[in-house]
């Protein structure tokens, strides 16, 4: 069986969720018993994957806090800390969302 890489991101992005409101254990385990029978990821690296899930991590960062992140800017953002980069962007809103977070040494503005 295959599975594509954005499947496990949304897949991942939904159960943490569910688990930061104390919800989906059966879920997680259904989700981990699909996983064991996958032969192969598509499209993606190890590294890559992991960038992926901490897309999620932010995701569910996000929304608890009340924030609305992007699909793009979340994988950008992980990308950037995954590598120990900073990301520099002219997207003042992502500036002050990811500085909500406690990543604005992260993120730099610059001038669009």
């Amino acid at each position: 069986m295959f599975i594509s890489a954005v499947t496990v991101y949304e897949v991942e992005r939904g159960l943490k969720l569910l688990e930061s409101r104390g919800e989906g254990r059966a879920k997680r385990r259904a989700w981990v018993k699909l996983l064991s029978a996958v032969s192969e990821l598509v499209g993606m690296d190890g590294a890559t994957l992991a960038i992926w899930y901490q897309a999620a991590d932010l995701h569910v960062q996000a929304t608890l806090a009340g924030l609305v992140l992007g699909e793009a800017d979340l994988l950008i953002l992980a990308t950037a800390l995954a590598h120990r980069m900073v990301l520099l962007t002219a997207d003042a809103k992502l500036v002050a969302n990811a500085t909500r977070l406690g990543l604005g040494a992260s993120v730099e503005l610059v001038e669009g």
